[in-house]
């Protein structure tokens, strides 16, 4: 799957510069599971929660209760715990008005982007600078 392949990517470009654990919910809920409390765990345990936006991803309601819980808490402490990255040609236009006002990052398929490194390293950084800014 594709964000797999971005998260491949982003791994070791993280390690390099802040200690992490990358929770991602193929990965790391196992047969048996309440799916939806442990994705409920997951983005609850997270300092930051990196949302992978697509056409599809719009479209489902978990994906929207996911960043949403987070967006409160950035209401309530002011720092940075939602990173916004598009992962395929959506219009900024379709996304929720609180992604509008975000930076955000455009990673496309490394076949279709000359700077998927280059984003890859921008999501890292910016991760990097959101745990920190919690610190």
């Amino acid at each position: 799957m594709w964000v797999e392949r971005i998260l491949d990517a982003l791994d070791p470009e993280l390690s390099l510069i802040c200690p992490h654990n990358l929770w991602y919910d193929k990965w790391n809920i196992m047969p048996g599971q309440h799916i939806h409390q442990e994705v409920e765990k997951g983005v609850t345990g997270s300092d930051v929660v990196v949302i992978f936006l697509s056409a599809n991803s719009l479209q489902s309601g978990w994906v929207d209760k996911e960043w949403r819980e987070k967006h409160m808490t950035e209401i309530e402490d002011g720092r940075i715990h939602v990173i916004a990255v598009l992962i395929d040609g959506t219009s900024i236009v379709s996304l929720p008005a609180f992604l509008k006002s975000k930076k955000f990052i455009r990673i496309m398929e490394p076949e279709m982007d000359s700077d998927f490194a280059l984003h890859i390293n921008e999501l890292a950084r910016g991760i990097s600078a959101a745990v920190r800014q919690q610190e």
